[in-house]
This record gives structure tokens, C-alpha cells and sequence, in this order.
């Protein structure tokens, strides 16, 4: 398989939505057929929330990108596999940016993002799928998480609404390709893998 015919699917959304979840079945489902990216995080900086933070979780998404262009390189794999992407990243500096009451922080953060892409430094995905589900159901899925503090913003109904209007109104701002929208609410594991391979390219 040649490194050009690989395909790189997104999975962006919101918190409890399943997008994790969903990517181990497949891999499971397509076994070497496919590789999977995780989400970044810094342990030591992971629930600190300030633009600095924010422009070193972008900083870290440069390494990912290199990792992404050398498996593709390789053509090893048919598929890559996305556990979210540099909006991860700018939907949270978003959401922030409202509560704060501080768009310049955003907006400063937009800024930076666009210098580093200049350099090309964030591939775009072939396939992107937005999970989106509500807010009750989010923190259903997610009540392990209720009682420690570092998860708090997961419980926050307005932080949730917040992060879903970005991904609704902003996603396309930034060179991504359509999202196709999944409301994974109502569904069970079998119906999101039957509805994302449908769209598998």
C-alpha cells in the first residue's frame, strides 16, 4: 500500500460522546488495517487552563503531526485514527474565553494556531466526525469522574453548551473538511460503527 492512499479520520465532540470508545472497536474491527493517534495531554499541566497552556498543547500537536506524516510515509496502514485534533485545543480556549468574559485570549490563541499552521505544521483529515450528545447524557457517561476536582468542567451544563456551539459555528473556520455529524444520545456502540463505516472512504 502506497503512504498516499493512507486516510486520516478525525474524531472531535463532546465529553461522553464516545468518540474513544469508538475508535477501539474499530481498530479492533480493522486490525491492521488501521493505527491510532491518542488525544495529547500533559499530565503535570492537563487541568491548568490559561492561553500559555493552551499554546503548549498546540506546540505538542507539531510532534503529532510529525508522527502522522512518517506512518503515512511508511504506508503501512489504510487508516489513521484520530482521538481529536488541534480544536480540542481551541474549542476549550473558546469556551474559557466566554466565561471569562475575555475574547482577546481566544482570539490571541487563533493567532498563534494560524502561525504554526503557516509552517504547516497540523495535516487535515480526509474524514472528520463530530459526536455530539446532550448535556444530561455527557454527564451520565461520565459520573465515575463527578466527585474529583480536576474533572469539573465536564459537569458544567454551560461549559458543555459552550463547547458544542464552537464545534457547530467554528470547526469549518480552521481548513477542516465538513464534519459528519453523529448525535450518539440515543445509540448504542452498534449503531455508531454501523453509521461511522458508512462513511469510511
Amino acid at each position: 500500500m502506497r503512504g498516499n492512499r493512507t486516510k486520516i479520520v478525525a474524531f472531535e465532540g463532546m465529553p461522553g460522546a464516545g468518540k474513544t470508545s469508538t475508535i477501539r472497536m474499530l481498530k479492533n474491527i480493522l486490525e491492521k488495517r488501521a493505527a491510532v493517534i491518542p488525544q495529547i495531554a500533559i499530565p503535570s499541566l492537563r487541568y491548568i487552563d490559561s492561553l500559555a497552556i493552551s499554546q503548549k498543547y498546540l506546540d505538542i500537536e507539531i510532534k503529532k503531526a510529525n508522527k502522522i506524516r512518517k506512518l503515512i510515509c511508511k504506508g503501512r496502514y489504510e487508516y489513521l485514527f484520530l482521538d481529536r485534533t488541534f480544536l480540542t485545543t481551541l474549542a476549550y480556549a473558546y469556551v474559557r474565553s466566554h466565561q471569562d468574559k475575555n475574547f482577546g485570549s481566544y482570539n490571541k490563541l487563533v493567532e498563534y494556531f494560524h502561525a504554526l499552521d503557516a509552517k504547516r505544521h497540523f495535516p487535515r483529515p480526509t474524514l472528520c466526525f463530530l459526536f455530539l450528545v446532550s448535556t444530561q447524557k455527557s454527564i451520565h457517561r461520565r459520573r465515575k469522574y463527578l466527585k474529583m476536582k480536576a474533572f469539573r468542567l465536564w459537569f458544567d451544563p454551560l461549559f458543555l453548551k459552550q463547547m458544542r456551539s464552537f464545534y457547530r459555528k467554528y470547526a469549518a473556520d480552521f481548513d477542516m473538511p465538513k464534519p459528519v455529524v453523529i448525535n450518539t444520545t440515543s445509540m448504542k456502540p452498534r449503531k455508531i460503527i454501523s453509521i461511522v463505516r458508512r462513511y469510511l472512504p
